[in-house]
Formats: C-alpha cells, sequence, structure tokens
C-alpha cells in the first residue's frame, strides 16, 4: 500500500502513523462511561477506509462511526 498522506489540524501534511489512532482510541476507551471495544479491530476497519490526503478530523469521525457500529 502507498503511504497515506494526512492532514493535520495545524494545516501540516504528514504521513500516516497508525499509533497515533491507537493512541487516540486508547484515550478515548478509558473515559467514563468506559467502552469494551476492540481497539485493534478498530484501527484496522478505520485504516481501510482512509484515502490519501484525509484530515485527522475526518479519521476521528471514521473510527467513530466503526465504534457506533
Amino acid at each position: 500500500m502507498a503511504s497515506i498522506q494526512v492532514i493535520k489540524r495545524s494545516g501540516e501534511i504528514v504521513p500516516l502513523d497508525v499509533g497515533t489512532i491507537q493512541s487516540r482510541l486508547r484515550s478515548l476507551v478509558e473515559m467514563e462511561p468506559k467502552l469494551s471495544i476492540s481497539i485493534d479491530q478498530i484501527v484496522i476497519k478505520t485504516v481501510s477506509s482512509l484515502t490519501d490526503i484525509i484530515h485527522t478530523s475526518e479519521i476521528d469521525n471514521i473510527s467513530a462511526t466503526i465504534c457506533a457500529g
């Protein structure tokens, strides 16, 4: 797979870092009410839905939609 570029909230375009998605989900899972979800499964589904030059806020929305599933 070609490298996916993301647009950070600052406007900077950087390569996708899957670890950032995992960290974001991990912090959200720890919030109340605690969720019982598989972070790895959400990350896999999220990454498979991404397109090049996507805003990080769109990545958040994709992950949220998958979690709400």
